[in-house]
């Protein structure tokens, strides 16, 4: 894997570049059969063949200059691909092994950077070794690591200095390409001024020329990167392949397994127990009557939302309780049930209910108030009697007068008690 890698990294300058100029390669070949078919088409269209000297020159030299500017393009290209590969690698590794940057006539096994490689390759075979038997906290290890810190710092070091070097190179190649630019405009404004014919046939001409030239250089550069990739030595031999284990010496993965999910069964039904046991929420209406020996006469299910709705907004008496709609079947047989049901529970006794909560807005004045309409539909007499002195609600919900006489007026003396 270490030498394939260390492959990978000599190889991928070549790679970005041979992309780089297969591009080009595609985009010259397409505009250079462009550029013969317009040449032709025109040689057989206007009947001219020829230019004269001076032109002919004047088209070859601008012909070079675009095989320059070529050049230039491909150098410019190259040292941004080199650039772009450098600053990821940093940015990955801390550090780039620019020993393959070296160019191949210079031996590069001596030079500084590559005695830094070394030192670092020597460290990190020596951290592994100390691991085997010492904690990364061992005093051993922690200089090992200060050790490995310098050593990438110093390569950076050299890296940034390559950087440095590679950015003024572009930077001077960018200028080289401006000044052709502007030197191949110069000359082509010269090309315009001969007669409307000679000046088309030498612009096509030119083209031409310099598409082919541009092809044969890009055709030539495209093998040379071939060759180079193919050519690149390796300082990296595999004496004796490693002897692959079939399977690993621990964990053992299937006693681990089984244990794992034994521990969990027996996890989940100790919790389940547990939070069973430490449960004191109400979740069935027979835990009350278990818990405390209280029967359950009847289950008044929550409005519903247009019933709500209906509720809160209707101006008249009748819309305000469901023991009075006509559709509303489910809540009226609730009601029904539990009137029957406290009927019997009473019926031997003083005829006084008091409804009542141990939290606010439980809905104490619509069970008391739905119910005695209930008690009232069945033939008996009812007398309602609102107990809540912070917030009555039950004398308004029957359309009474809001300031007529009630249970305070009665407590007080202030009204006789009603027959």
């Amino acid at each position: 894997q270490y030498r394939q890698s260390r492959i990978d990294i000599q190889k991928d300058n070549i790679k970005y570049s041979f992309k780089f100029i297969d591009d080009r390669l595609k985009e010259v070949a397409h505009n250079l059969e462009n550029a013969e078919n317009d040449l032709s088409y025109f040689k057989s269209t206007e009947k001219i063949a020829q230019i004269d000297e001076q032109s002919k020159q004047l088209v070859t030299f601008l012909s070079n200059l675009e095989s320059e500017k070529l050049k230039t393009d491909l150098s410019l290209g190259e040292y941004k691909n080199k650039l772009r590969s450098i600053e990821k690698q940093m940015v990955d590794d801390g550090y780039v092994d620019q020993t393959y940057l070296t160019p191949e006539q210079y031996s590069s096994y001596d030079s500084p950077f590559m005695n830094l490689l070394k030192e670092l390759t020597n460290a990190e075979l020596k951290r592994i070794e100390l691991l085997q038997k010492r904690t990364e906290m061992h005093p051993d290890v922690i200089l090992i690591d200060e050790q490995i810190s310098r050593i990438k710092e110093e390569l950076s070091k050299y890296n940034n200095n390559t950087l440095t070097a590679f950015r003024i190179i572009s930077n001077s190649l960018k200028n080289k390409q401006e000044n052709i630019n502007s030197i191949i405009a110069k000359y082509s404004a010269d090309l315009e001024k001969l007669p409307e014919q000679e000046s088309k046939l030498a612009s096509l001409m030119r083209q031409t020329e310099a598409y082919e030239k541009m092809y044969t250089l890009l055709l030539q550069k495209r093998e040379e990167m071939r060759v180079a990739e193919l050519s690149k030595l390796q300082d990296i031999i595999i004496l004796d392949k490693a002897i692959e284990p079939i399977k690993p010496i621990a964990p053992n993965k299937k006693l681990n397994l089984l244990f794992a999910s034994l521990f969990g069964l027996l996890l989940g039904i100790v919790g389940a127990f547990v939070f069973h046991y430490n449960d004191k929420k109400v979740s069935d209406i027979y835990d009350i009557e278990r818990e405390f020996s209280f029967p359950i006469l009847s289950v008044i299910p929550p409005y519903e939302k247009d019933i709500a709705n209906t509720v809160a907004k209707t101006d008249t008496v009748r819309n305000r309780f469901v023991s009075m709609m006509d559709d509303k079947l489910r809540y009226k047989e609730a009601y029904r049930t539990l009137e029957s049901k406290l009927s019997a529970k009473i019926k031997d006794l003083p005829k006084k209910v008091m409804i009542t909560s141990c939290e606010e807005d439980a809905g104490k004045s619509t069970v008391s108030s739905n119910l005695a309409i209930t008690i009232a539909q069945s033939g008996k007499k009812v007398l309602l009697i609102d107990c809540d002195i912070k917030k009555p609600s039950i004398a308004e919900a029957f359309g009474l007068p809001k300031y007529s006489s009630g249970l305070i007026d009665y407590l007080t003396e202030k009204t006789e008690t009603p027959n």
